[in-house]
């Protein structure tokens, strides 16, 4: 019998950004080259994401999202 093999946290964190911008690949990549594996920058993506309500397309609203979550990450940072 197989043992089962966890997910780790850097998965979850790639499901969570995954699901977020609706399984479409090249808002996830585009997400994904901003978040990486940090889980600051996944709750900042995912802040603006939700306010990002003028775009319609997953990657649209993912580069608006990555945009401004640059711009609040560089403020928590200073």
């Amino acid at each position: 019998m197989t043992e089962v093999t966890q997910i780790t946290s850097a998965q979850q964190l790639k499901l969570e950004l995954l699901d977020l911008v609706d399984n479409d690949a090249a808002a996830f990549e585009h997400a994904l080259s901003f978040v990486g594996v940090d889980a600051l920058k996944l709750e900042l993506f995912k802040m603006c994401y939700a306010k990002a309500q003028l775009q319609f397309l997953p990657l649209q609203k993912a580069m608006e999202a990555t945009s401004e979550a640059k711009q609040r990450l560089a403020l928590i940072e200073s």
